[in-house]
């Protein structure tokens, strides 16, 4: 029946890979699996991936990966953690879920990419939010702008959203905002002020 789960760690801190490709039928890629391989700058995902595990690619600084399969349905905590070559990424409609930390540190990444129709999540100017609750997602660490203001009719910032936005100075949210989750702006050393509405 072929491989169907890459485990915890297979290939971790192989820093001398530098491509994959992996196997038709694969369907996890488990919890560490390629962490730490910083020379892997290209990796082949069929179109039958549906999990990408907890730190799978975790400081995999040479990946250039833009588009994820198809099939994908999670991406696990910190999966792409300090991946500083990933510029925009695309999520496919098959996405339901990200877990926090996903992108964080991802410093040359400006936008991430959905389709007009898909069912979970929208894209607003390049961050991602949540379609049935209008969570702002995530705010890519790469953007080079100094200034942000939420869209009107955001109602909440999602764990992690900013964490690690190291040109960011200033934050406005809109009236109407009626939540801030936990590590919202956390890690941020140049922030310097945030307006914060009534609601």
């Amino acid at each position: 029946a072929g491989v169907q789960t890459i485990g915890f760690g297979a290939f971790e801190n192989c820093d001398a890979l530098t491509a994959v490709t992996l196997p038709e039928g694969l369907i996890t890629i488990g919890e560490n699996a390629f962490r730490m391989c910083t020379s892997l700058a290209s990796i082949n995902l069929p179109d039958s991936i549906q999990t990408i595990g907890p730190s799978a690619f975790s400081i995999c600084g040479a990946l250039t990966l833009r588009k994820l399969p198809s099939s994908l349905q999670s991406i696990g905590k910190f999966a792409f953690y300090a991946c500083s070559s990933l510029t925009s990424v695309t999520l496919p409609d098959s996405l339901q879920t990200i877990d926090s930390f996903a992108f964080d540190l991802c410093t040359s990444l400006t936008e991430i990419n959905v389709s007009a129709d898909h069912p979970v999540f929208y894209v607003m100017d390049g961050v991602l939010f949540n379609k049935a609750d209008h969570t702002l997602l995530y705010y890519p660490n790469g953007k080079p702008d100094t200034t942000y203001s939420v869209p009107e009719g955001t109602l909440a910032i999602g764990n992690t959203a900013f964490a690690d936005c190291t040109n960011l100075r200033a934050v406005t949210l809109p009236e109407g905002l009626v939540t801030i989750q936990a590590q919202a702006f956390g890690y941020n050393p140049t922030l310097e002020s945030i307006v914060i509405p009534d609601s």
